[in-house]
């Protein structure tokens, strides 16, 4: 089943740093491709996006509340936090991301005002831990540069998609 999911777009400009640096501290056989699920490509920087909520049932959602509850959004930017690895899926790949800093629970209240629509809870992660997934990687690369990001991204825009 495909399940729906809400995520902030970012201003494609703010983008073009953090390009550039995964370019500048990774090499094309550090990337892991995955030959079943088809969004696992290697660099994924210049479709960078915050998901802030996954695993809506898009035949059950009433969709002019859903983009009620998205227009009533008020977030401008993201600020932005070190970079961290994920373990992918048995340890095949890891994921190089960047953490986005909620200081004040902004990012997690946005979060929480989906679950009042139909979700599978299932494919939640037990805490929303807000982050950019730079990169999928073989599981033996090793970060060995210190990575200058911007501290802050602008958001484009909030949408949902399937």
């Amino acid at each position: 089943m495909e399940y729906g999911y809400i995520m902030a777009e970012l201003q494609k400009k703010d983008v073009l740093p953090i390009k550039k640096a995964i370019k500048n501290i990774c090499k094309e056989e550090d990337f892991f491709y995955s030959d079943v699920i088809d969004y696992i490509k290697g660099d994924v920087s210049s479709k960078m996006h915050l998901t802030l909520f996954y695993g809506l049932i898009d035949k059950e959602i009433n969709k002019n509340k859903l983009n009620e509850n998205i227009r009533k959004i008020k977030l401008n930017n993201l600020e932005l936090g070190k970079v961290f690895f994920i373990s992918g899926y048995k340890n095949q790949y890891k994921l190089l991301c960047l953490k986005v800093l909620d200081k004040n629970k902004e990012l997690k209240k946005v979060h929480d005002t989906f679950k009042k629509f139909p979700y599978e809870i299932n494919v939640q992660h037990k805490n929303f831990k807000p982050h950019l997934t730079l990169a999928y990687l073989k599981p033996n690369f090793r970060l060995n540069h210190k990575i200058n990001f911007p501290t802050e991204i602008k958001i484009r825009k909030i949408t949902y998609d399937i």
